[in-house]
């Protein structure tokens, strides 16, 4: 009970990935460091066999692994939205611009 309210507390683990957990640890099972071995043997595979047909696979299981334990590592960035007002982005640098050139145009004609 976290806070008064019945449930696990916030950011707890539900009882199956718990008991996971538990049994993994019993077993002396490292997810982690299993993967960092694939990793290093992919690596030492590709290398073995560089200008095979078979060494691109090596390098793209090395790539994977590399890929899953780095968003452990890093933030994941969020998709960013480049409109402007409801319209793309270029459309409005295009609006702006034009704007631009405009105000310079009636400065030119006054002078």
């Amino acid at each position: 009970m976290a806070n008064g309210k019945p449930g696990r507390r916030k950011g707890g683990f539900n009882r199956i990935t718990s008991d996971l957990i538990e049994q993994l640890n019993g077993m002396g099972f490292n997810p982690v460091a299993e993967l960092i071995e694939i990793i290093d043997e992919a690596k030492t595979s590709f290398k073995q066999e560089r200008g095979t047909k078979e060494a691109p696979a090596y390098l793209g299981i090395a790539a994977r692994g590399a890929s899953d334990l780095m968003k452990y590592v890093y933030p994941q960035r969020r998709a960013v939205d480049h409109t402007s007002g409801g319209k793309p982005l270029a459309n409005s640098f295009a609006e702006i611009a034009k704007q631009v050139l405009k105000d310079d145009n009636e400065e030119n004609d006054k002078s």
